[in-house]
């Protein structure tokens, strides 16, 4: 196991390694592409968000240890994009993130917070962020999915659009083909009861970690209808918007809340916890 884990760190800083190098290459038409394969690796294999975490972690420590050393906007610059991927990874991450690597990425975001503008900018954006998920298991992936796929809901009524006004000297044309067919196959799938499936799983595996019974609960909410998928998933906006709003002082309800909602979802299938 530890050399499994082991491999999979060496493989995935290699990735990171030429996200790094790209940020540096004069082929503006390729930027980017090591970022997108980076959350792409993860959305199809969520399991390996941790390590990846902790990559991400220790390359940002060494950035911090170079500055100062060699040209200073060489090396700000390279901590954007792991900045941006680290907040992506948190988000997309499908199991629970250990405390300890939590409280690395804290300490490492703080330190940043001495860089100059708008690099400290990001950092305190990022670590806004992961304040928030420490307390609340799910929120950032709630509160993204929800707005950007248009789920309704009461307590975060929020929506995303995005509209790109690209040079074609930088968004060329095997890029655009890319993102295009990626859209298309995307959109195919994006059903409001199977979005809102997926944003119960999610939010439940990352706030009860082992204890959600993944495969079990999978089983359970394909057996729901579609009135009762809506139901469940308010009841997580609702569990999820109170926790943050309770902050970290609501860590204990918020779980509970989040098992009694598992155990309402089982025993409406037939299954018990």
């Amino acid at each position: 196991m530890v050399d499994s884990t082991a491999d999979v760190e060496s493989s995935l800083h290699k990735d990171v390694l030429a996200l790094l190098k790209e940020v540096n290459g004069q082929n503006s038409s390729h930027k980017g592409r090591w970022r997108w394969s980076l959350e792409k690796k993860v959305e199809a294999d969520p399991c390996c968000s941790v390590s990846l975490i902790r990559v991400l972690v220790k390359e940002l420590e060494k950035k911090l240890k170079r500055i100062g050393k060699i040209d200073k906007t060489v090396s700000h610059i390279r901590v954007i994009p792991l900045l941006h991927t680290l907040y992506y990874v948190v988000i997309q991450s499908g199991s629970m993130i250990p405390p300890s690597l939590y409280q690395n990425m804290h300490k490492c975001l703080m330190k940043m917070l001495m860089l100059p503008l708008p690099f400290s900018a990001v950092a305190l954006s990022t670590l806004r962020s992961i304040e928030m998920e420490t307390i609340t298991p799910g929120s950032l992936y709630q509160r993204r999915v929800a707005a950007e796929q248009n789920l309704k809901n009461g307590k975060f009524t929020s929506q995303e659009k995005v509209f790109v006004l690209a040079d074609p000297a930088v968004f060329s044309a095997p890029l655009e083909a890319t993102v295009r067919a990626y859209l298309e196959v995307s959109d195919s799938f994006r059903d409001t009861p199977t979005m809102e499936k997926s944003l119960v799983l999610r939010v439940l595996q990352k706030g009860l970690g082992t204890a959600c019974q993944s495969s079990r609960l999978v089983q359970a909410l394909e057996f729901l209808g579609e009135q009762m998928v809506e139901h469940y998933f308010q009841e997580v906006v609702l569990a999820v918007e109170q926790s943050i709003k309770d902050g970290a002082g609501g860590c204990s309800t918020y779980k509970d809340r989040l098992q009694h909602i598992l155990r309402s979802i089982m025993t409406a299938c037939g299954e018990g916890v």
